[in-house]
């Protein structure tokens, strides 16, 4: 009597558990571990920028008048290429 039986597991299980253990090994090496410090301390500093002015009027990043709607993507140049930005956009401009 064999009870062997196959259990398969969810695609998007698997998924995510590749997605978790990738992140564990990129984390882990020196070189990343430092840029993910770096993003969060500035993720971190956002959040408190927003706390601390919650009556801040936001305005759009080209016109510099109207309240944003939404946000775009913009490349910036750096000295290694470019990175993106998000830019508040009203819409209009």
């Amino acid at each position: 009597m064999n009870s062997h039986t196959a259990v398969r597991k969810d695609p998007k299980q698997i998924q995510l558990q590749y997605k978790r253990d990738y992140m564990r090994q990129w984390r882990a090496r020196p070189e990343n571990a430092q840029r993910e410090l770096q993003t969060r301390q500035r993720a971190y500093a956002h959040q408190k920028l927003d706390r601390a002015a919650p009556g801040l009027r936001r305005v759009c990043g080209f016109c510099r008048q109207r309240a944003p709607v939404e946000t775009v993507i913009r490349l910036v140049p750096v000295p290694t290429g470019f990175v993106e930005r998000r830019v508040p956009y009203c819409g209009e401009c």
